[in-house]
């Protein structure tokens, strides 16, 4: 242990504190060597003085010279121990024996007597009772030789002087400095002993104190990252509860009207039929017109008019009625309290007149109209969804005979939704047996004056010979699921028809195939298409899938993005039924089809004036522009062909040019249609 400046003056008070308050044995030691020596310089430089003092009186200058020499020897020592910066203690305490043991030996040659030696004595208890109390044995040891050495010069002295040593004297002071000398050694021993068991004590102590000490620290620590911890926790699960309960609302609820979703609607339905005791109705609602808001004024303004009539309708209605959106324009509610026909009437009444008011959105002042189909529980169904179904089948009456009406589910309607539960059951398993055939209607190519192709029509012929209409079974297929496992049957038939062709009339034939919005919404379907032509061998090129416009009320990004996944299977794409309902030109901007297909409900008119004539040409000369086919439906006649071909359209299909045919009758009208080719080429 080194100090950085060395202070034999320090202040005593210090160094005992210092002492008494380390618990490390080298400081203590280190403390102690500075003690040690603030004690004996004083003694040493006192006596050397004192000496000096007397010996200015004395005649022999070598006394003088002697004192003198002490006087300097102590100063010195002082000084080399005060400048003695770099010594480690162990150099310092021995250096500090050294010269008091040559102080204490030097003492003895200008004295003459025994009583003369006495400061020389004085010097060393003084030593001994500094070393006994010092952990280390160097200065006891120092000052055990030193006193042995003493009497051994004292008597080499004594001899000299007097002639003759004094005996009894010398020996019994060799005694006393022999026992002196082992009674400090034992006391030295124990004081050192005790002092650094208490040490290690202290140590052991102190150590634990700083172990508890980090604990604590670490403790304090881990609690302030522990909450901390519970800090973020606590945000995070309140974040979490929050992120559920949004998850349920969008789960349950329609983000566009913030209305129960169909999923919620049900789950309510099927809740209130377990347990209720008293009739209540269930009516379904249809916007009439939210078509053609959606076609004219875009989608934007669409779901504003819907966000705002479900605004309307919730005002309106019962505290215990439940308002539902079903999807897109269809709408249902729950009236728990049914008190009879004439009360719900009113109720729906009210509801009807308030849909019917023009709605002002933006800069559009929208008319509107809705139509209602009712169910009652229990007399017309006991579970949600035979009730449901039962106000859709009132419904559909209700836009047969003409929108903006309520009706009744009433006994007719139940025999036609049991035939359709029938059919329903018998459609399960109708594919499996086989009841399923196509037959293919050609499609005439003007300009060239030949067969195009063929548009591929199901058919449903039941064991007991009964024909099942596609206008029939299609929708509830579509409903039930059933249309993707239907659908992907048709397009394999189609596949093998133009397989068959080519194997045995040698000819390539293009076959259009009808696509399902249900299939269309299928994440998968175009990848179903892919592998359906792979595994079938055909060219992708040589089939058409024709979509209808009701894939685009939904979501028409959605439906563009699934026509141009289709499109990338490398078939071409038809948009069918163009002018049956509420068609818009906006659509063909957008959509990128290969072929419009106008309805016939449009071809008809071609014979009864001139505005159906008008729509028609303009339609064909547009889609034209646009570098899109036009194929017309339903040409029955030479006027309507005469006046398809005058606006140059491409391609007709029509009980004119031929009836939809069995799948055995294909092969044979292409080739007659080749030789006739053939024949007028000839």
């Amino acid at each position: 242990m080194k100090d950085q400046i060395f202070h034999p003056w320090g202040e005593v008070r210090s160094l005992v504190q210092k002492i008494r308050s380390t618990i490390d044995l080298h400081e203590l030691i280190h403390y102690e060597t500075i003690l040690t020596a603030c004690c004996v310089f004083p003694i040493e430089l006192i006596g050397s003085a004192t000496n000096f003092y007397f010996r200015l009186t004395e005649r022999e200058p070598w006394l003088l010279t002697w004192t003198t020499t002490l006087l300097m020897a102590a100063l010195g020592f002082a000084s080399i121990m005060t400048i003695a910066l770099n010594l480690t203690d162990r150099m310092r305490i021995h250096l500090l024996c050294s010269f008091g043991s040559l102080f204490v030996l030097l003492r003895i040659f200008p004295d003459f007597s025994t009583i003369g030696s006495m400061p020389g004595w004085f010097f060393l208890f003084i030593m001994t009772l500094i070393a006994v109390t010092r952990v280390d044995r160097i200065l006891l040891i120092y000052t055990g030789i030193t006193a042995i050495s003493f009497c051994v010069l004292s008597s080499v002295q004594q001899f000299f002087l007097n002639g003759s040593a004094d005996t009894p004297i010398n020996v019994l002071r060799f005694i006393l400095v022999g026992v002196v000398f082992i009674v400090g050694i034992i006391v030295q021993k124990i004081y050192a002993d005790l002092l650094k068991r208490d040490l290690h004590q202290v140590t052991m102590l102190h150590a634990r104190n700083e172990e508890i000490t980090q604990l604590n620290q670490d403790l304090l620590q881990s609690k302030e990252a522990l909450k901390s911890k519970n800090s973020q926790l606590s945000k995070s699960f309140i974040q979490i509860k929050e992120n559920e309960k949004k998850l349920i609302h969008l789960a349950n609820f329609d983000n566009l009207t913030d209305l129960p979703n169909r999923k919620l609607f049900m789950e309510s339905l099927v809740r209130l039929c377990r347990k209720a005791s008293s009739a209540f109705a269930v009516i379904f609602i249809d916007l009439d017109k939210f078509k053609a808001i959606n076609d004219t004024m875009g989608h934007y303004i669409g779901d504003r008019f819907l966000k705002t009539a479900a605004k309307r309708a919730t005002a309106v209605i019962g505290e215990k009625d439940i308002l539902g959106r079903l999807g897109g324009d269809e709408f249902a509610l729950i009236v728990p309290d049914y008190s009879g026909k004439e009360s719900l009437l009113e109720k729906v009444n009210h509801l009807l007149n308030i849909l019917e008011q023009p709605f002002q959105i933006d800069k559009y002042k929208i008319t509107s109209s809705a139509s209602f189909g009712i169910s009652i529980f229990p007399h017309h169904a006991v579970n949600a969804a035979e009730l449901l179904k039962a106000a859709d089948t009132a419904l559909y009456k209700v836009k047969e005979i003409g929108k903006s009406k309520i009706q009744f589910f009433d006994d007719q309607m139940q025999e036609e939704l049991i035939y359709v539960t029938k059919i329903e059951s018998a459609l399960k398993t109708a594919l499996e047996r086989g009841e399923f055939f196509l037959q293919y209607q050609p499609q005439f190519d003007i300009s060239r004056n030949r067969i195009s192709g063929f548009e591929a029509l199901i058919r449903w012929e039941r064991p007991d010979h009964e024909i099942i209409s596609p206008s029939v079974f299609i929708p509830i297929a579509e409903r039930t699921g059933l249309i993707s496992d239907i659908g992907q049957w048709v397009l394999k038939e189609a596949c093998r028809k133009i397989r068959d062709v080519k194997e045995k009339v040698h000819q390539e034939i293009n076959i259009a195939v009808n696509v399902s919005p249900v299939q269309m919404r299928d994440v998968n379907f175009s990848s179903q298409v892919k592998d359906i032509l792979a595994d079938e061998g055909i060219r992708s090129d040589l089939i058409e899938l024709e979509i209808t416009e009701s894939i685009l009320i939904e979501n028409i990004d959605q439906a563009v993005a699934s026509i141009k996944a289709l499109k990338e299977t490398g078939v071409h794409i038809s948009l069918d039924d163009f002018g049956k309902g509420y068609s818009s030109l906006n659509y063909l901007k957008v959509l990128p089809i290969d072929t419009l297909k106008i309805d016939m409900s449009l071809i008809k008119g071609l014979d009864v004036g001139t505005v159906e004539k008008k729509i028609v040409g303009s339609i064909i000369a547009l889609t034209h522009d646009l570098g899109i086919l036009v194929v017309s439906e339903g040409v029955e006649n030479q006027e309507q062909l005469d006046y398809l071909k005058s606006r140059s359209c491409d391609i007709i299909q029509g009980f004119l040019i031929g009836q939809p045919m069995p799948e055995n009758a294909v092969n044979q009208f292409v080739v007659s249609q080749k030789d006739d080719h053939l024949s007028e080429n000839g």
